[in-house]
């Protein structure tokens, strides 16, 4: 078991608390060559095991939704998520990024189940550093309004019927 208090208060590589996916979902994304806006954060597409994030999905009115890899970032921060180039946007390489892209899957709000085929409850967020997309945790909605939270190396594989955790971490 790990302890997710811990590397939640580690934060970032430069001493930030990690972001919480919840709050960055509709953030502005902005090309850093053009200075023009691409659209919002629409949803993130994670690898497996779930560690990071390695593609954003982008959506605005003026274009069909696009996405670009997170090695094109230029910066995540509080106000705007910065891609390099407007050339960076992309469509989807593969079923995984097509299924998140059409919503079929989402870390936010997903079942979360231990190996043990134990229901822990629904995520409620997300946690990852900013500077590298590397997850750090999630937290879940419970039962009563108890929640837990899990640290990344406790999250085992993730799909659309359910994000599946290690028994008895917390």
């Amino acid at each position: 078991m790990t302890s997710l208090t811990s590397d939640v208060t580690s934060g970032g590589g430069d001493g930030r608390a990690p972001e919480g996916l919840r709050s960055a979902l509709g953030r502005r994304v902005v090309s850093t060559e053009s200075a023009e806006e691409l659209g919002e954060l629409k949803a993130v597409v994670v690898d497996q095991p779930p560690r990071r994030i390695v593609s954003l999905q982008v959506a605005g009115s003026k274009r069909k939704p696009a996405l670009v890899d997170w090695a094109d970032l230029s910066g995540f921060g509080p106000d705007a998520v910065m891609v390099r180039s407007e050339d960076a946007l992309r469509g989807s390489a593969d079923d995984v990024e097509a299924a998140a892209a059409k919503g079929q899957v989402s870390l936010l709000g997903a079942r979360v189940l231990d190996d043990a085929g134990d229901e822990r409850g629904i995520v409620d967020d997300v946690l990852f550093d900013a500077e590298s997309g590397a997850l750090v945790g999630i937290t879940t909605a419970g039962d009563r309004g108890r929640g837990t939270a899990f640290a990344v190396a406790d999250l085992l594989a993730f799909g659309s019927y359910a994000l599946v955790v290690r028994a008895g971490s917390t």
